[in-house]
């Protein structure tokens, strides 16, 4: 059983394909055509070699679109040269057949981390962080089985994929902290207004451009995983998927969850559903925080606009916010806290800080309009409302970066499994010494798994810390590395994520004897 791995032009297509490029040496794919021009979409999937290929056709206009935006806005990078050959994992394969009878089709790889795409008429192979594959479970296509084609395959080994399904429960429709959860410690955090601008409404990609970011719109995937919905659309969803790139799916009902019996209507007022909606979602450590709430009033309603943690490990709720505090498009995970927003019209409308321990308010700062998007790029916040755009300083103390060895986290997946010795697995790890206030000194040393020998691969260097210790910089005649610490605890970073050079790009480097964070 073969399956196909070409793009397939007529002439006028073949020199279409195009690419652009970012500042952080992304890039995204555009198309040699327009949505208009697709008659409907074909789409494959499998793991292993199948005696039969399962085809969807996709041919609902919506359905279509959705995917033509998908693939036109997601971020792509260049493969590395030392990735590991493709082992297990699933392929799902996407034939965009046009009205004019040519046909364009793409390869997505998922290996369980680093998926892939690829092209071979495009003559490319990228690294992805986006999930196209839940869109193999979410359209709702009837299966069809259709023929193999004796071309070029991508042959994976099946690989476990594990399915959990949590029915979400409402502890409380005020503030409520499970007796799981930790005392929280003090968070030193604060932030400063440093801009404040009226915006024109409708230039939100104006807003995003002049700034150099990008806002995460719901489904959306990240680093680690997709994020998607059941049901008619995003706007009303109770039911999240999840998919983990290392294969599992969690399944989030969230519909008894977000019932409130306390709905108050007015005569003659404005109506407002009693169900609360899913405004957005994200997985941090572990952890699943969900916004939500309704689209009315909350004179009508008052309990709306929450953040709920939920352990993706059992589905056991750990914290859910007091209400009215979230109710933007998403929010923002800063270390320790969460950023988000809450208003509406005719209503108050706030920032707020949470604390993630325990979701609670940390602050409470008034805008002007409700917020809409929350981005946090360095040590700046940026907060698109309705009519205006701010922007504050995030205040932290200063981090202390702890010496010693910083290794690549992938090559945990391999202990365990096989023998250290049987490993293919290359990787790198960054050695820091001599750390002051404003520097710290780094080699980088290559190793060979299998065999545990070590190379230098770049001399003993000095980074100098930026941004109040939570980043640094190394400027070198070869190329500039820049060093993020993404998830610092109060005293030390305990991961390191690195830009600039191949070998270290889309990897995190974790220093197992960091005081408390000891382990291995």
């Amino acid at each position: 059983m073969k399956k196909k791995n070409s793009l397939i032009f007529g002439l006028g297509i073949i020199v279409g394909l195009t690419i652009s490029f970012f500042l952080n040496g992304s890039t995204v794919i555009g198309f040699p055509f327009a949505g208009s021009d697709i008659e409907k979409i074909e789409m494959y999937h499998y793991e292993g070699v199948p005696a039969e290929e399962q085809c969807k056709i996709i041919t609902e206009q919506e359905d279509i679109d959705t995917l033509y935006k998908e693939f036109q806005n997601i971020k792509v990078r260049d493969k590395k040269k030392d990735t590991e050959p493709m082992t297990g994992g699933s392929v799902t394969r996407f034939v965009f057949v046009l009205s004019d009878g040519n046909e364009y089709d793409l390869d997505y790889y998922n290996p369980g981390s680093s998926p892939s795409l690829i092209s071979k008429a495009g003559n490319f192979e990228y690294q992805t962080s986006a999930n196209l594959e839940k869109y193999w479970i979410t359209f709702d296509y009837e299966l069809v089985e259709k023929e193999p084609e004796n071309d070029e395959i991508i042959e994976t080994e099946q690989t476990e994929t594990n399915e959990f399904i949590y029915q979400i429960e409402n502890p409380s429709w005020e503030y409520y902290c499970s007796d799981a959860v930790a005392e929280a410690e003090n968070i030193s955090f604060k932030l400063e207004q440093i801009y404040e601008v009226e915006n024109d409404i409708t230039d939100l990609d104006v807003w995003m451009a002049s700034n150099k970011i990008t806002v995460p719109q719901f489904p959306y995937s990240d680093e680690k995983y997709s994020y998607t919905f059941t049901g008619v659309n995003s706007y009303e969803t109770t039911n999240l998927m999840i998919f983990e790139f290392s294969g599992d799916i969690y399944h989030i009902d969230m519909n008894e969850f977000s019932m409130a019996p306390d709905k108050i209507y007015e005569a003659n007022g404005p109506f407002t559903d009693d169900r609360g909606y899913v405004n957005f979602a994200k997985v941090k450590d572990g952890i699943l925080y969900v916004s939500t709430g309704h689209k009315g009033y909350s004179v009508n309603n008052p309990s709306t606009g929450y953040i709920t943690a939920i352990d993706l490990g059992n589905g056991e709720v750990l914290w859910k916010s007091a209400p009215q505090v979230s109710n933007a498009y998403n929010f923002e995970i800063i270390g320790d806290v969460i950023i988000c927003g809450y208003g509406f019209t005719d209503e108050d409308d706030f920032l707020y800080v949470l604390n993630r321990t325990n979701g609670q308010v940390m602050e409470q700062i008034p805008l002007k309009s409700m917020a809409e998007y929350i981005v946090a790029k360095g040590s700046t916040l940026y907060v698109r409302t309705y009519n205006r755009n701010y922007e504050f300083n995030i205040k932290r103390p200063p981090k202390i970066i702890y010496e010693g060895c910083y290794f690549d986290e992938g090559v945990a997946k391999y202990w365990g499994e096989i023998p250290l010795t049987e490993s293919p697995m290359i990787y790198c790890e960054i050695w820091i010494s001599n750390v002051t206030e404003t520097t710290f000194d780094f080699l980088i040393k290559e190793v060979v798994m299998a065999t545990d020998e070590r190379t230098i691969v770049m001399p003993l260097s000095t980074a100098k810390i930026v941004n109040n210790g939570w980043g640094a910089i190394y400027e070198g005649e070869e190329f500039t590395l820049s060093f993020e610490f993404p998830d610092s605890p109060d005293v030390f970073p305990k991961s390191i994520t690195v830009d600039g050079w191949e070998k270290l790009e889309g990897n995190t480097y974790m220093n197992n004897s960091i005081p408390g964070h000891e382990s291995g």
